[in-house]
């Protein structure tokens, strides 16, 4: 079979299908179906998913893989060390374990690493560079030491309020208050050439880059243009709103620009069918679903776009 068999028409009919067997036979084929689609993206990539019907997809040259997939990989590890065993895993990608901690129910970590300049920034010529890397872990279900309730709830708390320009998550910007106390003498005790690079995954990666935007306000955009080298995010939700509505384009964010950042301070990682980095927003595939049910007792969501769990959620509910 060609690529074709990955058009978004195509993917869609196979989930609508896995989202409403009726027997043994069919839940099968659609199973089936779902694995043999999950080792075409293995084997072919997203590329000929996406590229024939999105404009705004650009191919990473060779001059960037370093940039872009090579060391993001190594400040991903990071982001999943904080998970697990910090200092090992730390270690094993040459970086050295300087302290971690809990605040908000969130574990963080810092480590300490020589990097090459370079591969940060294109235009710059090859030189070591000491680089402090704080990382922020995402909700843990298997932590008992943290409170999950209570973090689940400053999660789901998505009012907004304000952050200079912008307008944020005020969950998210409570507990980056205290992530932010905690971490301050970890930034505050490095050189004035040490570099700063944030990263973490899910809500790690949210605040990592809300710790970055209040480290902006704070101490200005001088200080983070000199020293924070940038931001990696891996699967995190959205939690900028701009108050003027201004949309963001391929080449300008709004919400950087906002506080006077280039685009490429921040790199984000996502799964195209990830619902999490669609939380809160207009095109979120899982909520809202109280007060929002058909006529016929059973299709949610009736009143908003198209949602990936509509199907599944139906049948489960017939």
């Amino acid at each position: 079979e060609t690529s074709s068999a990955l058009s978004p028409i195509n993917i869609q009919s196979i989930f609508e299908q896995a989202g409403n067997v009726l027997d043994v036979e069919r839940a099968s084929k659609s199973t089936a179906d779902l694995v043999s689609f999950g080792n075409k993206v293995l084997y072919e990539g997203l590329e000929s998913l996406f590229l024939p019907k999105y404009a705004s997809i650009k191919q990473i040259n060779s001059d960037e893989q370093q940039l872009k997939i090579a060391k993001p990989s190594e400040f991903a590890v990071l982001a999943g060390a904080v998970y697990e065993d910090p200092v090992e895993n730390s270690q094993s990608v040459n970086h050295s374990f300087v302290a971690r901690g809990k605040a908000a129910d969130v574990a963080w970590m810092v480590t300490d690493s020589v990097q090459d300049e370079s591969d940060f920034l294109l235009d710059v010529k090859s030189r070591p560079v000491l680089v402090r890397t704080v990382a922020i872990r995402g909700y843990d279900a298997s932590d008992e030491d943290v409170d999950r309730v209570r973090l689940l709830n400053m999660i789901c708390t998505a009012n907004s309020t304000t952050l200079g320009p912008l307008r944020v998550h005020e969950g998210m910007f409570s507990i980056a208050r205290e992530l932010l106390a905690d971490i301050r003498p970890y930034i505050d005790w490095t050189s004035p050439n040490h570099k700063l690079v944030f990263t973490g995954h899910s809500i790690g990666g949210a605040l990592s880059i809300l710790l970055m935007a209040m480290l902006t306000v704070e101490r200005g955009v001088k200080f983070v243009q000199k020293r924070v080298l940038r931001v990696y995010s891996f699967g995190s939700p959205p939690i900028f709103e701009h108050p003027e509505d201004i949309a963001s384009t391929y080449s300008n964010c709004a919400i950087l620009s906002s506080l006077g950042l280039e685009n490429d301070i921040v790199y984000a990682y996502n799964q195209p069918w990830d619902p999490i980095v669609r939380l809160f927003t207009k095109i979120d595939p899982l909520y809202p679903l109280i007060d929002d049910i058909g006529d016929d007792g059973v299709t949610p969501w009736v009143n908003g776009p198209t949602r990936t769990l509509r199907p599944i959620v139906k049948a489960v509910l017939e």
